[in-house]
């Protein structure tokens, strides 16, 4: 049986999940897809697990990744070429139902990311150029989100 090890692995979900986002903690490598996050892919010594993105606001009005599992699998025990078939359809659901919370600004008709809208469906941009509401902190949180390690 051909299997991976944590470098190739790391190089072929790197491929297929155009990241943004790379951090090691714990243990575990956690790597953040697409240029507005859509996909959090997890690698442990022997489980890779695949997420759907998802946000909240701390007290400190920062957004905090709280990522929502939809599959783990025992990445050590799986040949080469069926793993990444898995990873790449589970990428791809991930991807779909991320999609799939985004929502329209009632202002511009713009399609954002659920963490950009306020209370009353507007995107950032429109909360201050319609709504003359002071977004600082709002562009500070959007900003930092869309910003690219390096």
């Amino acid at each position: 049986m051909d299997t991976w090890n944590l470098e190739s692995l790391k190089s072929e979900i790197t491929d297929i999940l155009d990241v943004s986002t790379e951090s090691y903690r714990a243990d575990t490598l956690t790597m953040i897809g697409g240029e507005v996050p859509d996909v959090v892919v997890q690698i442990k010594r022997s489980k890779v697990t695949v997420a759907v993105y998802s946000a909240k606001l701390d007290m400190e009005d920062d957004l905090v990744v709280c990522p929502l599992p939809i599959a783990s699998l025992n990445w050590r025990r799986i040949p080469k070429d069926e793993l990444l078939v898995a990873l790449a359809s589970m990428i791809a659901t991930a991807r779909r139902i991320r999609e799939s919370y985004h929502r329209k600004c009632r202002y511009c008709q713009k399609v954002v990311a659920p963490e950009y809208l306020d209370a009353e469906e507007a995107c950032w941009i429109c909360a201050r150029d319609i709504l003359g509401k002071p977004t600082v902190l709002a562009e500070r949180r959007y900003f930092k989100t869309l910003q690219r390690p390096g």
